[in-house]
């Protein structure tokens, strides 16, 4: 079977076309329009705990590459092979599948993944009304910009478990960061210099830092009724544990930020795929 990338969700179900469009049409996301494409180089002090990334001979790490090797840890055998297709999908290629299953899990896979799903904008725009559709084209050089910028403003956990170092992280997100509805449009690193952001910009520091930190986090994003909400999800001990730096920051759900009570369900639908 062959698709290609022609993407258009209607309320919560996710239809794909072939080849109707010339540009690129995402899944909406009501709360904001992700503007982060993570990983980038940044300055590492020599000889101290450092990823397998780090160069010797420079002492920085290439978080391009850390950052998708981490972040790729829990992958199954079909998700690694899903993300081998990706880059020829994102580019508008025609890529063939096995099945109507496996293109449904390759299409799944696809909107959630961070690295393809989210990137910065030069020309995205939202249709308001039944039919929502972000646009997105990237730039270059975000990448590189939004990564250094989030190591550089919270720094990086390195001592404990893996539930100390998610603690420690949202505790320092959310010291650094205001929820503020003002800047429900802002791009992540006007966020970032401000102090201020949504949900959308708390999970993305989220997934920057903690797969920087060595813990294999992916960003998920729902809605409801028109309510949007973007949170995290942390591989721990063999399984993934649903972690909202946002929840954390608004005090409406656990104060160590993992979800516990209403704030979710009451804003969060997942994608049908149909």
């Amino acid at each position: 079977m062959k698709i290609k990338k022609a993407c258009l969700i209607t309320g919560a179900s996710a239809f794909i076309a072939s080849g109707l469009l010339g540009g690129s049409l995402y899944p909406p996301c009501p709360a904001e329009p992700l503007t982060v494409y993570a990983a980038e180089a940044a300055p590492f002090a020599a000889g101290e705990a450092a990823p397998e990334a780090l160069s010797p001979e420079t002492g920085i790490i290439d978080y391009t590459v850390y950052v998708d090797q981490v972040a790729a840890l829990a992958e199954t055998e079909d998700q690694k092979r899903y993300r081998a297709l990706c880059p020829a999908f994102e580019s508008g290629q025609t890529v063939t599948l096995q099945s109507s299953a496996d293109r449904e899990a390759f299409v799944n896979y696809y909107y959630n993944s961070y690295d393809l799903y989210s990137g910065n904008t030069s020309s995205g725009c939202w249709f308001q009304g039944d039919k929502q559709t972000y646009i997105k084209s990237a730039v270059p050089g975000t990448r590189a910009a939004c990564i250094t910028a989030t190591i550089d403003k919270f720094g990086l956990s390195t001592e404990g478990d893996a539930y100390t170092i998610i603690r420690d992280t949202c505790s320092r997100v959310r010291s650094g960061l205001k929820y503020d509805q003002e800047y429900y449009y802002a791009n992540y690193l006007d966020s970032l210099a401000a102090g201020c952001g949504i949900c959308v910009h708390y999970s993305a520091a989220a997934y920057i830092l903690l797969n920087a930190e060595g813990i294999p986090t992916r960003m998920v994003g729902g809605y409801r009724s028109g309510g949007g909400h973007s949170w995290n999800q942390c591989f721990v001990n063999g399984a993934w544990v649903t972690v909202d730096f946002t929840s954390f920051a608004d005090k409406n759900i656990s104060p160590d930020g993992f979800v516990t009570a209403d704030y979710l369900p009451t804003f969060v639908e997942a994608y049908t795929l149909k």
